[in-house]
């Protein structure tokens, strides 16, 4: 056991004792001791804490049921989760020498707890009770349960009560620095979602390094070249250590994804959690990061970020399947004849209403401007089209009203587009895209 009393806080600021006099009044500068007597703490990992009240009698005068209260910093677990005892001292030795247990109850020289709050009150004065000036302690040792749920650098242990004598409360407080959380290690990989335009799964692969208890969360925002289902996401599957069990809903939005458990998962152990139906929007040439991926104690720190953040990277998206098109002309193969020109392709991804199909046409052309009427046209899916055009870029857009199945070849037959002058060799649309709008 320790033989620890440190003189961290306060109540004056002058050492010792002193006496004057005013108007007749004698009033006595003293000092009482509130302290834990660890300095440091944590994220994560349990520690045994000695918190002591050292009585000085210029500054309290206890009577029985006079009350000391000690309040738990908000990263620390609440006292029914806690294991400890309480004692009252004769001196300021813990040496398992001289000293009284107090008992739970609502008696003299017991104590309750409520939430993150002790309550001791203060015993018949014999015994230990006797208040000796600077040696009686009570004293209460943490053994097992308090693990911090998150860092802070100033988390206060707070002291106060009441007294029947008409001199000073107790109150003063006392810091444990909790440092910085553990780093969490993990890596993102992806399935048939590599390609662009098709969903699969995303496995998550982690090292949790802390206990995440039920509720407590894995949060992280995809990169902007996927998109992430909004609410619920069906047939999430993990295996992580502990009983727990997780669900993962997303918000379309932000691409946030936040996994929750649903029971205990161990720390310390490697993982993965395997999310379906993300899917790769466009290419990216080069690996993109998920830059804030967090776990979050919600159930004891008010959903406070309790691993120090990791980075991880997600490998490359490859290239759509390519597109095959070809451009026919009617009338308007004819030099100053405005006629049909019809598109035919098959398109390697679903287009959704709004999708766009675009592409410009070779500079001998002259293009509508605006709503192209007329516009025809034989893909699969439900769903039609509409053609507009800009005259001084010959740029046409098609745009989806409704679903276009993948795969299945077809045409848009786009009128009024009208050849302007000959070319002696075929030129080229370079630049046909589908774009994904919705």
């Amino acid at each position: 056991m320790k033989n620890v009393l440190k003189l961290k806080t306060l109540l004056s600021l002058i050492v010792g004792l002193g006496l004057f006099y005013v108007v007749g009044i004698t009033t006595a500068f003293a000092l009482s001791i509130y302290a834990v007597t660890e300095d440091t703490a944590t994220v994560g990992t349990a520690t045994n804490l000695e918190i002591e009240y050292t009585v000085d009698t210029g500054q309290q005068t206890w009577a029985a049921g006079d009350t000391l209260t000690v309040q738990l910093p908000a990263n620390l677990p609440q006292w029914g989760s806690l294991t400890y005892t309480a004692e009252v001292d004769a001196d300021t030795t813990n040496n398992d020498t001289g000293e009284t247990a107090i008992t739970v109850g609502a008696g003299n020289g017991q104590y309750a707890v409520a939430t993150d709050t002790i309550t001791i009150k203060w015993g018949v004065l014999a015994g230990n009770w006797v208040v000796v000036n600077g040696a009686t302690t009570i004293r209460i040792l943490i053994t097992a349960g308090a693990t911090p749920t998150y860092a802070g650098a100033a988390s206060a242990f707070t002291f106060a009560g009441t007294t029947a004598a008409a001199d000073t409360n107790p109150t003063g407080s006392d810091n444990v620095n909790i440092s910085a959380e553990p780093q969490l290690t993990a890596s993102i990989a992806l399935g048939l979602n590599s390609e662009v335009g098709t969903a699969g799964d995303t496995t998550l692969t982690l090292t949790p390094p802390v206990a995440l208890a039920d509720l407590d969360t894995i949060v992280f925002t995809m990169p902007t070249n996927f998109s992430v289902p909004q609410g619920a996401i069906a047939g999430v599957t993990q295996t992580l250590a502990g009983g727990g069990t997780i669900t993962c809903s997303g918000v379309s939005a932000t691409r946030v994804i936040t996994c929750t458990t649903n029971g205990v998962i161990t720390a310390d152990v490697a993982g993965n959690i395997v999310i379906p139906l993300i899917q790769s929007i466009w290419d990216s040439a080069a690996a993109t990061n998920v830059a804030d991926l967090t776990i979050n104690s919600v159930t004891a720190g008010g959903g406070a970020d309790i691993a120090l953040d990791a980075t991880v990277a997600v490998a490359d998206t490859t290239p759509e399947t390519e597109l095959t098109a070809s451009i026919a002309l009617g009338l308007n193969s004819e030099v100053g004849t405005a006629g049909d020109t019809t598109l035919t392709l098959t398109p390697p991804r679903a287009l959704a209403n709004t999708d766009t199909i675009v592409f410009t046409m070779p500079t001998n052309f002259s293009v509508p401007q605006g709503a192209i009427a007329g516009v025809t046209q034989t893909l699969g899916g439900g769903g039609t089209f509409t053609c507009s055009g800009v005259s001084a870029t010959r740029v046409i857009t098609c745009t989806t009203n409704g679903v276009i199945t993948a795969d299945v070849a077809g045409t848009i037959v786009i009128p009024l587009i009208q050849s302007i002058w000959d070319s002696a060799a075929a030129t080229n649309v370079a630049d046909l895209t589908i774009n994904d709008v919705a």
